[in-house]
């Protein structure tokens, strides 16, 4: 079912495109390691070396258990891994899912061609010998030969993920185009992705517009493609719209000529007209790009003479260059006046389809060419803006991870008869020593247990059944310890003081079978927004200490990517707008960069969850315009031919 039938090719041509295959999958590695500083011919030996030994494995001319040691982790095997390694492992798959999805139309296609180059027929494309799997085998390789340490290994990843993936897909493209040549078919039985890489995420496709073309239908024209326009009509018609549906805005379906035009030809060219005018007033879209979408009109007016396919079809060029208009000026609130470069540059494409002396279809193919690169064009300077803070990014991302566990291991400790005072001092203090010692010496270390120890023995010397008197001996040595442990933080004497002062008042009333001291809770330190040091432009959202619960995080979380495209919203927040520039190597904090392609967003997974449950963080839509203005039409009950 998946794989063509082998007919354009023939035995004898299978080992040169191979050879082929293998040979631009290296070099375009390579190339990438060169493009990252690794200028050294052993560094790079290390990549291909690695790379090319799972292609061949892969394409089944070496033995393919190497390749699976390498790629997999079984349960038995982890316990002899190093935990850098395992770290380096689990980032490492993480990286290829992420590129095999934003490469999965184009993998799909060369993962067909391959399986007929090497008469296979059940693999999938994890086991593809140019897929993402085999690249990341060949970044290990680099690691080792540049003999990289835990941290730069990491940093290699996260800093490098997303022009992986680019890297690949500029492979796939041209070893589709070499396939084509060698008459070997990429046709792919599996289902393509929802939305095109380097593309902020498209709201789902709708019938709105199928639905809106449905309705101007007379009865008796429901069905059937109807009777085409004569070639002598068409260009009649085609020299009419030129001349008076540009600036004028004239309506055809209010000319005489529309009366020549059989019904179902008439329904389209009305089903047009009316999109146009909704989008025209359409209130979620920045009036540069209504402006914009304004030149698309006489193109779609003209194609509609021809057939009901644009509305039939959401890979139809007029409906792709409508979404990629929109995605190309994702962020940009609706109330922006025109001056945002990418509402010109956009403008300014959309602008060229008047100039055009090709037919509307080319036209509109090579303005949606030229949106896509403009997409791109946005997209890698989002990526590199955020790159001028991976360096605090990644540290951020490996505190906020360290506190998140410090605060699991106390709400662990902390009990309902706890008291306030205890509670307070190890959410405000304690958790921040906690989080410190893992940061600098890790959650496994003889002095982060120690320190938990500590906690939980404050924790049991205030508990309401306590016995005074044979706490008092035990008390001296706990203080010490609690003393040690807030040195940590870099306090001031007179800061350690009073942060220790509400225990040691309870101990007091403890140890004498007093009453304790009444005791007013302090308010949660929450999310915090704080300046990036030495970033200026730069903010950071995470939290300040101890949380007392985990917010669940959406399901868009879980799988957001570089290019997508958040809004967010808060007191000291306000409205932000930001696209996912940077995704550390943990998947725990992102950086976010605002429309300008300035202002930069720091903000923690955990910050994400919490807005998220609260309604102030959303993954940002960027539906076709076309079925926003169909649903507008739809929702104020405009009333099609049939009604």
């Amino acid at each position: 079912m998946g794989v063509p039938a082998l007919s354009a090719i023939t035995e004898s041509d299978r080992p040169t495109l191979l050879a082929h295959c293998r040979q631009q999958f290296l070099d375009a590695l390579e190339a990438f390691a060169r493009d990252r500083g690794f200028v050294r011919p052993a560094q790079r030996a290390g990549l291909t070396d690695e790379a090319g030994a799972a292609f061949d494995e892969l394409a089944g001319l070496k033995d393919r258990k190497g390749f699976e040691a390498a790629r997999s982790l079984t349960a038995s095997r982890i316990s002899l891994v190093h935990e850098a390694d395992l770290e380096f492992s689990i980032v490492l798959s993480d990286v290829a899912r992420r590129a095999r999805e934003r490469c999965e139309t184009e993998l799909a296609r060369v993962h067909a061609g391959m399986m007929q180059i090497l008469a296979q027929h059940d693999t999938t494309s994890e086991q593809c010998p140019v897929g993402p799997e085999a690249a990341c085998r060949g970044l290990r390789g680099l690691a080792e030969a540049a003999d990289l340490d835990p941290d730069q290994r990491l940093r290699l990843l996260s800093d490098n993920a997303d022009e992986l993936a680019h890297c690949l897909r500029s492979l796939y493209l041209g070893l589709i185009e070499t396939f084509g040549e060698a008459g070997v078919s990429c046709t792919s039985a599996r289902s393509q992705p929802t939305r095109p890489a380097a593309v902020p995420a498209a709201a789902p496709a709708g019938r709105a517009l199928a639905a809106l073309h449905e309705s101007m239908l007379p009865a008796d024209e429901a069905d059937g493609p109807g009777q085409p326009v004569s070639p002598d009509l068409l260009r009649l018609i085609g020299q009419w719209i030129d001349e008076h549906c540009g600036n004028t805005g004239g309506r055809f379906g209010n000319s005489q000529l529309a009366s020549l035009l059989t019904a179902r030809r008439a329904a389209a060219i009305g089903t047009v007209e009316r999109l146009f005018e909704a989008l025209a007033v359409e209130p979620s879209l920045a009036a540069g790009l209504r402006g914009s979408l304004a030149y698309l009109r006489i193109p779609l007016l003209k194609l509609a003479l021809e057939s009901d396919a644009l509305f039939a079809s959401a890979d139809h060029p007029a409906n792709r260059l409508a979404q990629a208009m929109a995605a190309a000026c994702a962020g940009i609130d609706a109330c922006t006046p025109g001056e945002s470069p990418w509402l010109s540059r956009v403008e300014e494409i959309a602008g060229a389809l008047t100039q055009q002396p090709a037919e509307p279809a080319e036209a509109l193919r090579q303005a949606l060419a030229a949106t896509e690169s403009l997409i791109d064009e946005r997209l890698r300077g989002m990526r590199d803006t955020a790159r001028l803070a991976a360096d605090a990014a990644l540290r951020f991302e490996r505190h906020d991870h360290c506190l998140a566990g410090a605060s699991r291991a106390l709400r662990a400790l902390i009990e309902t008869r706890t008291p306030d005072a205890v509670a307070d001092f190890l959410e405000l203090y304690w958790v921040q020593v906690l989080a410190r010692a893992a940061y600098g010496r890790g959650e496994r270390s003889a002095e982060y247990d120690g320190l938990l120890r500590t906690a939980a023995d404050l924790v049991d010397s205030a508990l309401p059944t306590v016995d005074g008197p044979r706490l008092l001996p035990r008390l001296p040595e706990l203080i010490g310890r609690l003393q040690g442990g807030i040195e940590l933080l870099g306090l001031d004497p007179e800061r350690r003081t009073a942060a220790l002062a509400p225990c040691m008042d309870l101990h007091s009333a403890l140890v004498r079978n007093a009453t304790p001291p009444d005791y007013r809770r302090a308010r949660p330190v929450g999310l915090r927004l704080r300046p990036v040091p030495g970033i200026e432009q730069a903010r950071l959202l995470m939290h300040g200490g101890h949380s007392p619960r985990e917010a669940v995080a959406p399901k868009w979380l879980k799988s957001v990517d570089v290019g997508e495209w958040l809004y967010l919203q808060g007191d000291e927040l306000g409205r932000w707008h930001g696209c996912v520039g940077w995704i550390g190597p943990m998947r725990q904090l992102l950086t976010l960069v605002a429309t300008d392609g300035e202002s930069l967003l720091l903000v923690s997974r955990r910050a994400l969850s919490e807005l998220a449950e609260s309604g102030n963080a959303h993954l940002l839509q960027v539906p076709s315009p076309l079925e926003v203005a169909a649903r507008s039409l739809a929702a104020t009950g405009a009333p099609g031919a049939k009604a």
